[in-house]
């Protein structure tokens, strides 16, 4: 686990890094270099999608903690699919709503998550991402193909080292999008 206290209003939560939902450790780190960060990783060579815990029953005591310390909170996850696309939901659907065209308007494939798919849409008062002082998150769902695409290598080891262009420009897009909303 990592965590990283800021004076931001916006904490990034990473709960399925490392091999669980790979790419959303290193998305993760490159956005708390503004914003604080928590980040759960799998370090396991095999078998990380043991350590997936959906986000309604996810309650390590340092998350819950972290969650509760600020105003909002950018959920990143990650699914299968076969196609570059992000589903973007959250209780904060006026700045989800805002993320999604911006997101488009830069060539990321986005679609606001609307009733349907409850169990990515972020929305769940359950859900730890919704725990923090306003009950206002983003979750973006991010798919395979777009992860993959932001890595010369997606392999645990070879991530970190292999960036690609598309992870650049992706990261640049969220940060550029949390330090002129929030």
């Amino acid at each position: 686990m990592t965590t990283k206290e800021a004076k931001s209003p916006v904490l990034i939560f990473a709960p399925h890094g490392g091999g669980i939902e790979g790419g959303t450790s290193e998305i993760a780190k490159e956005l708390s270099k503004q914003n604080a960060l928590y980040l759960f990783e799998s370090l396991k060579s095999k078998g990380s999608r043991d350590l997936h815990l959906t986000s309604t029953h996810f309650d390590e005591p340092t998350a819950r903690k972290m969650v509760s310390m600020y105003d909002n909170v950018l959920s990143l996850h990650g699914y299968s699919g076969n196609k570059k696309h992000i589903f973007v939901g959250g209780t904060d659907r006026e700045r989800a709503k805002k993320l999604t065209q911006l997101l488009n308007q830069n060539g990321f494939p986005a679609e606001l998550i609307t009733k349907g798919h409850d169990e990515i849409a972020g929305i769940n008062s359950k859900n730890i991402a919704n725990k923090n002082r306003t009950g206002k998150s983003i979750q973006l769902e991010i798919s395979q193909p777009l992860r993959s695409a932001m890595f010369h290598s997606f392999t645990s080891q070879g991530r970190d080292s292999s960036k690609t262009q598309t992870f650049y420009k992706f990261t640049n897009v969220l940060s550029t999008f949390v330090s002129t909303s929030y």
